[in-house]
């Protein structure tokens, strides 16, 4: 993981726009925690290219969610986005912003693993999540409790990229079925533990509430749990309609590596702690008080 995350940090220093500030941003979400809980199993290559998607990931998210794009420039980043993930040309349309460079060059090694039909099932789900994500942001701060559409989840798009990242072998078909959709409806519901930021849920309990570090973990897990039973009821129906199907270890090989990423809210949201608690010693303090005295990124954009 060390060699993949040196690597990664070299190449974004390769662009302009991504400056110290970005740098410390991006370095703070310890991205490439969430990328080893993932996919323990895969290759260094596809480790490095899933680190420069999920960090870009980052990179979208907090350009809308810090406001470092204004309301108005929204929809043509979201029109570039679609651009570039529908394989249209932008190289006309002159100096590109930084997160459309980025996914530009990103986008071009995604398809050069040549997998047509995961690349088109994940490209529609990445679509899907990037068009919301203006909505969702609001959605945080107004603390609403009402869900936008699940499928806004980024746990959508993650589902395929698993796919895409291993090759599974599996008939478009199978991974369309109702059964299919079902499954993965039960996980995109992860994504909305704590009002869509599932992501955070352990470093937003332990700062609203202030839970200590262990209380806020023990709460997460109840939640995962119940979530789990209905995950748990879904792939048994899948297992059991598709038995006989000629591609079923494909399918639970793609099946279990997703289910890894139902526990992510608790594998990773601890320690991005730089992110939340702004110093290593204010995250040690509230492991044991649950009281937080700074909190560095979500007072504008979760409600307190």
């Amino acid at each position: 993981m060390d060699q993949a995350r040196t690597e990664l940090f070299k190449w974004l220093s390769t662009y302009e726009g991504i400056d110290k500030r970005w740098l410390t941003i991006l370095t703070q979400t310890r991205t490439d925690h969430i990328v080893v809980l993932m996919y323990p199993d895969a290759d260094f290559d596809d480790i490095l290219l899933t680190m420069k998607w999920f960090y870009w990931g980052f990179l979208i998210d907090d350009t809308v969610d810090w406001g470092f794009v204004n309301a108005e420039g929204i929809p043509d980043l979201i029109k570039l986005y679609e651009d570039v993930l529908l394989n249209r040309d932008v190289s006309e349309r002159g100096k590109l912003p930084l997160v459309i460079e980025v996914l530009r060059d990103v986008w071009n090694e995604i398809r050069e693993k040549k997998q047509p039909g995961w690349e088109n099932l994940f490209a529609e789900a990445a679509i899907h999540y990037v068009r919301a994500l203006p909505e969702v942001n609001e959605f945080r701060k107004s603390a609403k409790t009402n869900k936008i559409d699940a499928e806004s989840s980024f746990y959508e798009p993650v589902f395929h990229w698993t796919g895409l990242i291993h090759g599974y072998l599996i008939a478009p078909d199978l991974v369309c079925s109702p059964e299919m959709k079902e499954l993965r409806a039960s996980w995109v519901e992860v994504g909305w533990l704590r009002s869509g930021d599932c992501i955070n849920l352990i470093s937003l309990t332990m700062i609203h509430e202030k839970k200590t570090l262990q209380d806020a973990m023990d709460e997460a897990a109840q939640q995962i749990a119940a979530q789990l039973v209905r995950w748990g009821e879904a792939k048994s129906r899948v297992f059991e309609t598709y038995r006989e199907h000629k591609d079923i270890n494909e399918l639970k090989a793609l099946i279990e590596a997703n289910e890894r990423g139902i526990w992510l809210p608790i594998g990773w949201s601890w320690v991005a702690w730089e992110r939340y608690f702004a110093s290593q010693k204010a995250a040690e303090e509230a492991q044991t008080t649950g009281i937080v005295h700074v909190m560095s990124r979500r007072n504008k954009t979760t409600a307190q």
